[in-house]
């Protein structure tokens, strides 16, 4: 499960899907002895926020920027391609994602200057997403092995 985090420095990883994928395999290879269902249920809440950080963090924040769905996105195909294309773990993906809104904004604006502080502020949500989800994976692994501790006594 610790390792799992290692997938975070990858944009486009699904950190707490995977996380949650591996407590349920070991709920049921253990019968549910070391992972109750409740414990599923607080890991299955934590997973679906923490997974969906990475959409919902930058949409709701460049939105709120001002910026339009197509630039958004061109910012997640581009996350997506650039992990693809650049296969350095969290270079790729966050180049694919800045340079893809950044050329949309200057097709939309025609202005450099303004597609840039896009690029910045998809920049700044990317990495404030990767934390979030970080931050809900760790919650995961507590909740799995305090669970797991408690079951064993």
């Amino acid at each position: 499960m610790l390792a799992s985090l290692l997938l975070l420095i990858i944009p486009a990883a699904p950190v707490c899907l995977v996380l949650w994928l591996i407590a349920v395999a070991a709920a049921i290879l253990t019968g549910f002895s070391a992972v109750t269902p409740l414990t599923l249920l607080v890991l299955s809440a934590l997973a679906a926020v923490g997974t969906s950080a990475e959409a919902w963090l930058p949409w709701f924040g460049l939105r709120g920027k001002g910026i339009g769905c197509m630039s958004i996105l061109a910012f997640f195909a581009g996350v997506i391609v650039g992990s693809l294309l650049i296969p350095l773990p969290f270079v790729g993906g966050i180049a694919g994602g800045v340079i893809a809104i950044i050329l949309v904004q200057v097709l939309e604006l025609g202005e450099l200057r303004a597609a840039l502080r896009s690029g910045g502020a998809a920049l700044r949500y990317l990495l404030l997403s990767i934390l979030v989800e970080g931050a809900f994976a760790v919650g995961m692994i507590i909740v799995y092995f305090a669970a797991a501790a408690l079951a064993a006594r």
